[in-house]
């Protein structure tokens, strides 16, 4: 987290918003980096229901209200294809996560925000749809980048070096 992001105005109505003090509030952040980074490099965690996503940042409370403060205060930006991405994360996501993408041939998602017809500065009132809950070809949100749920996969432990995938523990 950079050090002035405490000070941010949109951290600050975040953190009313969440009534919750500015440490909690600064893990929580984190926390949602973290999970995006690790489950969601593309910066895409609108594939998540927004119960997972409360889950990945240990958020307690309401799922819908935690997305919903989320987006209302630009940490999370609507988006069309994707539900939900983080806001921003093209200029922030961390170095290793950009060179893991860039080495299978992906990149980080572009904002591309969700026109609202009548104004473009409204903030959205109700959280984002949920996705699908189809999610049987998604890996564990626990796992690691390059990871799969698949048994057919090659353990790190019989895999040539190219085969294993930075941070892969599966």
């Amino acid at each position: 987290m950079k050090a002035n992001t405490p000070e941010l105005m949109k951290f600050k109505r975040l953190q009313r918003r969440l009534k919750v003090k500015v440490a909690e509030l600064c893990g929580l952040l984190e926390l949602l980096w973290i999970t995006t980074a690790k489950n969601a490099p593309r910066g895409d965690i609108g594939k998540f229901s927004n119960e997972e996503i409360a889950i990945g940042c240990y958020w307690d409370g309401d799922p819908d209200e935690f997305v919903a403060a989320l987006v209302d205060c630009r940490w999370l930006d609507e988006h069309t294809e994707h539900r939900l991405i983080v806001h921003d994360w093209k200029d922030h996501a961390p170095s290793w996560v950009v060179g893991s993408l860039k080495r299978y041939g992906r990149s980080i998602i572009g904002a591309d925000p969700v026109e609202d017809p009548n104004s473009s500065s409204t903030p959205a009132k109700e959280p984002p749809k949920e996705p699908p809950k189809d999610t049987a070809k998604e890996a564990p949100m626990d796992a690691p980048i390059g990871c799969s749920s698949k048994s057919s996969q090659v353990k790190s432990s019989q895999a040539k070096p190219s085969q294993v995938s930075v941070g892969q523990s599966c």
